[in-house]
């Protein structure tokens, strides 16, 4: 599967999810374009050297009606482009929590670049990033 990201966008998850002490997170949407368009680093999510957390409380005041929400982005250490077994369960507590669609995607920022994911309940399939 293919989906389409701004060069922008991809640029700043980049800057902001590098992997440095410990794992940083964000979340990623769309304007409504069929493109990722928006990111937001969620500067209060919990975030520890290999654990890290959205900070539920402000993930709904991160968009405006303007944007939808379509996923979770962090950072891993360098060689870690795969979804951890904790990432798997965390994504598939975030869609039973959900009241929208029933799969999330997941991204992971390692050495400059970003892995996506779509993850439902059953299924992990890597995305191809097209940079428009």
């Amino acid at each position: 599967m293919r989906i389409r990201i701004s060069e922008a966008t991809y640029k700043e998850i980049i800057k902001q999810l590098s992997y440095n002490a410990r794992e940083k997170m964000g979340i990623i949407g769309s304007s409504g374009k069929n493109v990722i368009d928006r990111f937001i680093l969620d500067a209060e999510a919990l975030s520890e050297r290999y654990y890290c957390r959205l900070s539920v409380s402000n993930v709904a005041a991160l968009f405006d009606a303007t944007s939808f929400f379509v996923g979770i982005v962090h950072g891993h250490p360098s060689g870690k482009y795969e979804l951890s077994d904790a990432d798997l369960v965390y994504a598939r507590k975030m869609i039973c929590a959900s009241k929208g669609p029933p799969f999330i995607l997941m991204g992971i920022v390692s050495d400059d670049l970003l892995y996506l994911y779509w993850v439902n309940g059953s299924n992990v399939i890597p995305l191809d990033l097209l940079i428009v």
